[in-house]
This record gives structure tokens, C-alpha cells and sequence, in this order.
């Protein structure tokens, strides 16, 4: 035997190990991403968000491995799958590169199309033999019991973590979130479905029955909406393609459970559903829209609609939420999304991809189908089943995104793309000729091979420090709800040091400061590691720039601005307070006291007609939610008498009486009556002061000298 020959040997024996181990540990991915989670961390999902980071990157790294070890090698079919996914990832790379928001919203969604795309690789050419996707497809649907078993225990309240209960009467499994929960449920239900319809074996209906009883637990109506397109999908699937079944009797159940399914769904989403859940869609929908107009060719980068949507969102969401310091991150639309941030041409590579994976499949599935039922092969129906399965869950899940915004969270967004490169594989053969061959001599493959270990090795470190940060992140939490504000900051500190896009802890490092308020200029090597020059400083001013550093990484990030102003008028620095409530009003039009407080600083800037136009916004913005705002009259009744406009005054002195009929609401009015030489008025407040407390000594001192 020749050197050559032994070189091929063992080259073909890594490469067979690599791709055993790709398929065991992407099963062992699906699992843990699923099951796992932590409750120590500041986020339940980080755990679950670290494996996919982490695992991820090592399944790519082993996948590009095993590729430089076995060949460049592809066929012409191949190549019609893999150019489309290639240039998506291309895409992205290069949007992130010309996004002005890097820094934080882009990173996030860039690295889930770096690990997405590299799922979609290995489903495609590591899950070609139909062992191998049955045995991911049983990984998946003991996953799905295991899921189901836990929501069930927890319905039953039966839950001994922590978080029980934090949903109300919704149930979120191992999820930390029952939207998420029941968004896995769709894509992974299809398979017990698939596998019953193929064996009739009771217990794949137990388990789509489990996972029904999940998604109605979870009380989530995109997931309603999913399950119901994956149920008819597989019925319709199962109708049209698997012709060695009675289609007959398939197609009578069609005729009358399609439409029952319709009812079904329509039932449980009344029943369910909530009017203000649908205005939110539809509001967000109508900012997405206006904000596609920008930039509809390239987009805005991807990552991006997080940064950009506080200055599109309607004020109507602020009422909807009923309240102010929460971000919608997302379009609830995944199309909408994708579409506005990677414009027509990322949009189009991501539906070219959706087409060539649906159409191949239902090209195989039609070959498959016109196999004669007696010439059918247990490899020929098991790949028709699974096909069906795999498909129909992918579809459900498309169906949901277009309601909500599951497929941007790795609980199900790294199942949908797997569920891609898988349903891909499974159109093709085992084993087919390969046309196009990249040489790679033995010196560049080694070196590629070392790079890859090099930045495999590098992503997983790096992610891992996610974790730890979130974990920092929420003793730090702790620590400031204390008040342990230096134990608090040194945690913070290390947050950043690890993750410096980590947005919420500048936020919440910023409110540290506020709340401490030491206004001793000092030095510490810790609070102050940004002034090279080792300049002392106050608490003001660390909030300040850390408000500044959010600023930087997000420019709309919410109540910056009105909390920025709130630091300036502690400081008495109206003139800058006045700018930052405008700019907090610019993005939040709902927000009261945005107004009231600039109005507060209008006043000691003597600017009393710019006041008085502040204190009827904010008025009228609580009026919105039909909520009388006592501050905001009683500021502007005071307004309007230095203003000397009395008549004016007087209906808001006496609007904060009618609203609180309180003692101090009379003593207001009454000395204003007294400011304004008014005696006889004066007079009758008095007398209805002393109703209200006939001990109050300075009504009966007055009343004396009236």
C-alpha cells in the first residue's frame, strides 16, 4: 500500500468520525437548546442563547474541518441549493459592515446569521442518510416530551423553581417564556404527526396530543394559528404525496377536518384572544411600513429595526403597553423585519432560499409519490414521512412569523434553519457525483484546518463571556436593589469589561449613580477608569456619562433623554434639561411628565409662556388615559398668576380642588384669593378649610384678619 493510498485512508476515517460526532452533538444541540436552562442569570434564556452561541460555533468549526478534510467537492444540484444560503450569509456580512449600529443591535442579529447559515450547511451535508435524520427526528420528539411533560407538571403546580407562576395562567415549560414555548412546539409537533400518520402507532399521537395541550397552555395565538398550518400541512402533505397510503379515506377526513380546523382555530383565538394584542400588531405594522420607504433596495443593516423603530412607533403603542420603559425590538413580522433591514436584495436571497427548499421538496415528494405502492421501500416511505414532517414544521413556523417574533430567538430560530438544510438534504441522495472540485494541496489545507480550530476556538471563548457577564449582570441587580451600590457597581464593571455592548448595564450602571447621588467630587480607580488625567468626579456627572455611553450605542434607547434631563435639573442646569425632555417627547409623545418637568425648568428660566404651553401637554397627555393630572394644573395655575393672568389661574385652582377636594388643594386657592387682594373669596375658602380640618391653625388665623 503506497503513501497516498494510507493518507486517503485516513483521511476518509476523520472525516467519517467528524461527521459522526456532527450529527450526535447537533442532536445533543437541539436538546440542551431546548431543555436547559439556568435561573441565575439576569435573562432565564441566557443559558439557552450561550449553547447555541457556543455549541454553534463548534459545530460549524468541526463542519468546515470535515469539509477541508473530504474535499471541496459538489455536485451541480448542490451548487442550486448552497449559492442562495452563501449569498444570505454574504449579505449580511456585508450589511453589518456599511450599519451604522455595529455596536450593539447589529452584532446581535449578525452573529445569529453566522451561526443560522452555518446550521443550514450542516443539516444539508451531514444529514443526508436517513439514519441520521431519524435519528435527529427522535432527539427532537423526546425533546418534545420531555418539554411537554414539564409544562404539564407546571399547569399542575408542580413547579419548584423560582419562576413559577410568572406568566399568570400561562405556561412556558423549560422556555422562561410561553410565547417561545409555544413557537417550539409548532415546528417540533409536526414530527410525532408525521410518524403517526406513517406507523399509527398511539403513542407518536399521544405525543402531538402532549404538545397540543402545550401550545393551548401557553396561551400564545400565533402559536394557535402555527400548529393549525402545521396540522392541515401534514394532512395535505400526507393526502397529495404518500400514494401508498388510502388516499381515499385521507382525503374524506380532508373534507371534513380542514374546515374543522378552520373553526377550531378560529374558536380558540376568540376565546383566547385580547383587541389591545391586535391593535399592537397592527400599529407596529403600520411603523414597519412607513420605515420600509427609507432605504427598500440595501435596507438599513441588519440588526437595525431595534434602533431605529422609537422614532416610527405610533403613539398609540405607548398606550396600548400602558407604559414608557419598555422597547418593542422587533416588527412582529419577520418579514417586514428582514425586508426593512436588508432592503429587496437580503429579502430576496432569504425568500430564494425558502423557494428552492419548499419547491425541491415538493418535487421529491412527487417523485416519491409516483412510486407504485407495491414497489414502495421502507427507505421510500420513511423518506416521504419524514419529508413531510420536517416540512410541515418549517411551514408552521414561516406561518407564525408572520404574527410574532419567535424565528429572532434562538429557541426556535436555530431549529427553523436546521429544519431548512434537513428538509434540503432529504431531496437529495445519499450519495451523488460530484461535478465541481476546489483543489486544496496538503500545505493550504493545513493551514486552513489551523485557522479554523484558531477562530473556532477564539467564538467559543468569546461567547462564553456572555454568559458569565449576564450572570454579573444579575448579582449586580441585587446588589443595587439593596443598596449595596459599591459591590453593585464592581459587578457592573465586570459586566462591561466582558461584554461592552452589553447596552442595560451602562443603563442600569448610569441609575446606580442616580440613585446614590454623592455629590463630593472624588477620584476612584474603578467609577472613574475613563479619565486618564485621574480627575475627580460626582455622582451627576458618572450618570451623566453613563447615559452618554447609551447614547452612543443606541441613540433612541429609551427614557435616556428624560432621565438625562432629570440628572440636569437636580443640578440646576435648566437650560440642558429643557433639551434633553425635548427630545425625550420627540420619541415618547405620550409620556407625561416629560413636559411637567420641562415645564419645572421653564419656570426657573423665568420663560413662563414656554411653561405654560408644558404644563397643558402634560395635562392633556394624561388626559389620554383619562387620568387627571393634580401636579400639572396646580404648576400651571402658579404659571398663569405670575404670568397675571388671573382669571385663568383661578379655573385651574379651582380645577385641583374639584379633582381632590383636599385641604391643600383649598390652601392653594386661598392663597392665591390672598395674592390677589380677593377677601371675600379668601374669606369663603377659609370657612371650607376649617370644614375639612377645623384644627388648622393658619385658615383661623386669616379668617380672624378678614
Amino acid at each position: 500500500m503506497g503513501k497516498n493510498d494510507i493518507n486517503v485512508i485516513s483521511s476518509v476515517g476523520l472525516a467519517d468520525f467528524l461527521h459522526k460526532a456532527l450529527v450526535l452533538l447537533t442532536s445533543a444541540l437541539c436538546f440542551s437548546a431546548a431543555v436547559f436552562f439556568y435561573l441565575k442569570t439576569y435573562d432565564s434564556a441566557t443559558i439557552k442563547i450561550t449553547i447555541v452561541q457556543v455549541g454553534g460555533s463548534l459545530l460549524i468549526g468541526l463542519f468546515l474541518l470535515k469539509k477541508l478534510e473530504d474535499g471541496l467537492r459538489f455536485s451541480i444540484e448542490e451548487l442550486a441549493f448552497i449559492i442562495p444560503v452563501a449569498a444570505y450569509i454574504l449579505w449580511g456580512y456585508f450589511s453589518y459592515a456599511t450599519t451604522p449600529f455595529k455596536t450593539w443591535a447589529s452584532f446581535d442579529e449578525f452573529w445569529r446569521r453566522c451561526i443560522y447559515t452555518g446550521l443550514v450547511f450542516i443539516g444539508f451535508f451531514e444529514f443526508r442518510k436517513l439514519k441520521d435524520v431519524k435519528f435527529l427526528t427522535s432527539v427532537l420528539m423526546l425533546t418534545c416530551f420531555v418539554v411537554c411533560f414539564y409544562s404539564i407538571m407546571q399547569k399542575l403546580g408542580y413547579d419548584p423553581y423560582a419562576w413559577k407562576g410568572a406568566f399568570g395562567t400561562r405556561h412556558f415549560s423549560t422556555f422562561g417564556n410561553p410565547n417561545f414555548f409555544g413557537a417550539w412546539l409548532v415546528g417540533a409537533a409536526a414530527l410525532p404527526l408525521g410518524m403517526f400518520f406513517k406507523t399509527r402507532n398511539p403513542l407518536y399521537a399521544g405525543l402531538y396530543g402532549m404538545a397540543a395541550y402545550g401550545v393551548w397552555i401557553s396561551v400564545t395565538k400565533g402559536s394557535f394559528i402555527g400548529f393549525a398550518v402545521m396540522t392541515a400541512s401534514s394532512l395535505m402533505l400526507t393526502a397529495l404525496f404518500a400514494g401508498f397510503i388510502n388516499r381515499k379515506k385521507v382525503l374524506r377526513i380532508l373534507k371534513f377536518g380542514l374546515p374543522l380546523l378552520l373553526a377550531l382555530l378560529l374558536g380558540l383565538v376568540y376565546i383566547a384572544g385580547n383587541p389591545i394584542s391586535y391593535r399592537f400588531r397592527i400599529f407596529t405594522w403600520m411603523s414597519s411600513m412607513e420605515m420600509l420607504k427609507k432605504h427598500p433596495v440595501a435596507g438599513t443593516g441588519i440588526g437595525s429595526f431595534k434602533e431605529v423603530y422609537p422614532m416610527f412607533r405610533h403613539p398609540e403603542i405607548f398606550w396600548i403597553e400602558g407604559k414608557h420603559n419598555t422597547e418593542t425590538d422587533h416588527a412582529h413580522n419577520d418579514f417586514l423585519e428582514i425586508f426593512y433591514e436588508e432592503g429587496m436584495i437580503g429579502f430576496g436571497f432569504y425568500l430564494l432560499i425558502l423557494f428552492i427548499t419548499f419547491y425541491s421538496a415538493i418535487g421529491k415528494l412527487s417523485k416519491l409519490e409516483r412510486v407504485p405502492s407495491q414497489s414502495a421501500s421502507k427507505d421510500l416511505i420513511d423518506r416521504t414521512f419524514l419529508l413531510i414532517g420536517w416540512m410541515s414544521g418549517a411551514l408552521a413556523m414561516l406561518a407564525q412569523a408572520a404574527v410574532d417574533v419567535h424565528m429572532r430567538f434562538v429557541s426556535s430560530g436555530h431549529l427553523f434553519w436546521l429544519m431548512i438544510g434537513v428538509i434540503g438534504a432529504l431531496t437529495f441522495p445519499e450519495k451523488d457525483k460530484k461535478k465541481y472540485i476546489i483543489p486544496l494541496g496538503d500545505l493550504s489545507k493545513i493551514i486552513l484546518q489551523f485557522a479554523v480550530i484558531a477562530v473556532t476556538l477564539y467564538s467559543m471563548l468569546f461567547f462564553r463571556k456572555f454568559f458569565i457577564a449576564d450572570v454579573n449582570h444579575n448579582i449586580a441587580i441585587a446588589y443595587s436593589k439593596q443598596g449595596v451600590w459599591e459591590r453593585a457597581l464592581h459587578h457592573y464593571d465586570k459586566v462591561i469589561t466582558l461584554w461592552p455592548r452589553f447596552i442595560m448595564a451602562h443603563y442600569f450602571m448610569g441609575n446606580v449613580y442616580n440613585d446614590r447621588w454623592d455629590t463630593t467630587p472624588r477620584y476612584h480607580p474603578l467609577w472613574d477608569k475613563t479619565m486618564t488625567n485621574g480627575a475627580a468626579r460626582t455622582d451627576p456627572q458618572r450618570t451623566i456619562a453613563k447615559y452618554d455611553d447609551v447614547l452612543a450605542i443606541a441613540p433612541n434607547y429609551v427614557q435616556v433623554h428624560y432621565q438625562e434631563g432629570n440628572i440636569y435639573l437636580k443640578m440646576g442646569m435648566y437650560e440642558k434639561a429643557v433639551e434633553k425632555f425635548n427630545q425625550a417627547m420627540d420619541i415618547d409623545p405620550i409620556f407625561a411628565l416629560s413636559p411637567f418637568r420641562k415645564g419645572y425648568c421653564l419656570v426657573q428660566l423665568g420663560r413662563y409662556a414656554e411653561a405654560e404651553q408644558a404644563f397643558g401637554e402634560a395635562i392633556a397627555r394624561q388626559k389620554i388615559k383619562n387620568i387627571e393630572f393634580v401636579e400639572a394644573y396646580l404648576n400651571l395655575a402658579n404659571v398663569l398668576y405670575l404670568s397675571k393672568k388671573y382669571d385663568e389661574a383661578e379655573l385651574n385652582y379651582k380645577k385641583v380642588v374639584e379633582i381632590t377636594r383636599s385641604r391643600e388643594a383649598y390652601t392653594s386657592l386661598l392663597n392665591f384669593y390672598q395674592a390677589i387682594n380677593k377677601k371675600s373669596l379668601a374669606k369663603e375658602t377659609c370657612l371650607k378649610i376649617l370644614e375639612i380640618d377645623p384644627h388648622d391653625k393658619r385658615a383661623a388665623e386669616i379668617l380672624k384678619g378678614l
